[in-house]
């Protein structure tokens, strides 16, 4: 058994000694990019500082014309061509509102609706005691209750 004990612990040893003189024996080439050895090969000596001169700009012109654009303009008033966003808001009427807590309902034209609501591409956006705040894109106006 003590033969077998030294064996073992002696192995290891053998191994590192074995592989120590099989690297030492061997060459290796270190490779290296075409960019590492251009540093390395660098000397300061070498070096020059040259000087060079400023380059003449020539003269720039401006790429943004400021000249009024030649268009007909429609001869008709633009609230003719498109009613204004008030008229919308007009024809909804508020017929009631019913605040119980937290919950807030509201009767627009017929139709019961809450906060977040939609109607007619218009969202209900909060409702009051009294009047309710339609948004659209373009608008926002409070309805009063009639």
């Amino acid at each position: 058994m003590d033969k077998k004990l030294v064996l073992i612990s002696a192995a290891p040893l053998i191994a590192i000694a074995l592989g120590v003189v099989i690297s030492s024996s061997a060459k290796f080439k270190p490779f290296m990019s075409p960019g590492e050895k251009q540093i390395l090969a660098f000397y300061h000596q070498k070096t020059k500082i040259s000087f060079k001169q400023p380059a003449p700009v020539p003269s720039l012109a401006n790429p943004i014309s400021l000249e009024a654009p030649k268009v007909a303009f429609p001869k008709v008033p633009l609230d003719k061509m498109a009613p204004p966003p008030e008229a919308k808001a007009e024809e909804k009427k508020v017929s009631l509102i019913l605040i119980n807590g937290g919950r807030k309902i509201a009767i627009i034209n017929g139709i019961i609706v809450n906060e977040g609501d939609s109607i007619d591409s218009m969202r209900v956006e909060k409702i009051e005691r009294g009047r309710v705040l339609l948004k659209d894109k373009m608008w926002a106006k409070w309805i009063k209750i009639e």
